[in-house]
């Protein structure tokens, strides 16, 4: 089951890190995965939904990430005291994104580490409607 938070509700105290383990991706030193718990849930991702109807929407949106961003970075940072990549906020800036009858989704899974950086481990994606396959029998 998949759970969609709001970004204004994620609390910096509510924010959990497990201890890091040596990361996949070589280009990386450290892996630390995320965890969310507060009184009604707890997460082992961070799932938002995006909606971009419009341009002002758009930078209403990048700007909650750039704060969510800094907020779960700014947990770890305390203890690593390595600089901050804003990496999905860098994405978000960067890409044209005018679907506006689409969907897209933000999943927030970790934090990777290498020598001098601490960054989000993300996927933006959009759904897919499984109107198509309502007759399927499985």
């Amino acid at each position: 089951m998949e759970y969609i938070i709001q970004m204004k509700d994620i609390k910096h105290h509510q924010i959990i890190f497990k201890m890091p383990i040596k990361n996949q991706n070589e280009q990386y030193l450290n892996y630390y995965k995320l965890l969310y718990s507060d009184k009604n849930v707890h997460l082992k991702y961070l799932l938002f939904e995006l909606n971009f109807d419009d341009n002002l929407q758009k930078e209403s949106i990048c700007y909650n990430i750039y704060v969510l961003e800094h907020t779960i970075l700014a947990c770890l940072r305390q203890h690593v005291n390595k600089k901050v990549k804003m990496s999905i906020y860098e994405e978000m800036v960067q890409k044209n994104l005018q679907h506006s009858n689409q969907t897209m989704y933000l999943k927030i899974s970790g934090v990777w580490e290498d020598t001098t950086y601490i960054g989000l481990v993300y996927k933006l994606y959009y759904t897919m409607s499984t109107v198509k396959f309502s007759n399927m029998i499985c």
